[in-house]
């Protein structure tokens, strides 16, 4: 995430098959990453980016909080965003927002939970890896945090649905994917 403006942004590090192992993997960053520059690839929603040169800092209770202050919660506007950028070619196919939630709620199908917003809209999450640990999340928790969610369309069931990756808190970062 850019601190300055919310914008979700992705790093790639692509490695062909037959160089594998001479190229370094790239890590999951939890600290604040402090550049000059940051290189942005053309394209539309979670930019990728890359950068030369960087100096990690250690992310506090403000930082958090400023992060959830970028959480989006009209599930309405955050739908009509992800369905135009996932049929945008220039744009990732599984978009990332954080979103704000007001409740967590049990749905009808196995290994899934809704989340709803404070006008009463509903989206539903599709719990992969590690996702079911989201429901062991206090409400507070869940009302006071932010959670980190990539939108995906299922063809064949015509359904547009997230996947939690994280849970931000005021104390930190609860991560669910890997």
């Amino acid at each position: 995430m850019v601190m300055d403006t919310g914008a979700i942004v992705c790093t790639y590090v692509y490695r062909p098959v037959k160089a594998a192992a001479n190229i370094k993997a790239g890590d999951s960053l939890f600290q604040l990453v402090c550049t000059k520059e940051l290189y942005l690839y053309p394209g539309a929603g979670n930019r990728r980016v890359r950068w030369e040169k960087e100096t990690l800092a250690d992310a506090g209770a403000d930082t958090y909080a400023k992060a959830i202050s970028f959480a989006r919660s009209d599930y309405a506007r955050v739908i009509k965003e992800a369905k135009s950028q996932i049929i945008n070619p220039l744009a990732d196919k599984r978009p990332i927002f954080l979103l704000r939630a007001s409740g967590l709620f049990a749905a009808d199908e196995a290994n899934t939970l809704c989340i709803a917003d404070e006008s009463g809209n509903k989206l539903l999450l599709r719990l992969e890896a590690f996702g079911s640990q989201l429901g062991m999340a206090s409400g507070d928790q869940i009302r006071d945090g932010a959670l980190a969610c990539r939108f995906a369309y299922d063809i064949a069931d015509d359904l547009l649905y997230a996947v939690p990756l994280s849970l931000v808190t005021r104390q930190g970062i609860v991560r669910f994917f890997y």
